[in-house]
């Protein structure tokens, strides 16, 4: 398990439901040096005051469960899933 902490501006926001029935919020996040990242993480750790929205600043804390890498074009891409355990807005 690898841990990782990430901060940006969200770009995309969306919902899913797990075969646990359990919610979840899918973030697309861009980072201060251009990379995107999308991140799950658990209704039971969102905020109760504001929903996040989209344009909001985060900081995310969590471990990476998978990544994969792609050639396309010649060129390497790699593909990160993240579960945030925390994330914070600033």
């Amino acid at each position: 398990m690898k841990l990782f902490m990430i901060s940006g501006r969200i770009k995309d926001i969306r919902t899913r439901i797990s075969a646990t029935q359990r919610s979840f919020l899918n973030m697309h996040i861009s980072s201060s040096d251009g990379a995107s990242y999308e991140i799950s993480i658990s209704y039971e750790h969102v905020f109760d005051n504001r929903p996040l929205e989209v344009g909001d600043s985060v900081m995310a804390k969590g471990q990476i469960i998978s990544h994969e890498s792609e050639d396309a074009s010649g060129e390497v891409h790699l593909s990160y899933e993240f579960i945030a355990d925390h994330i914070t807005r600033y």
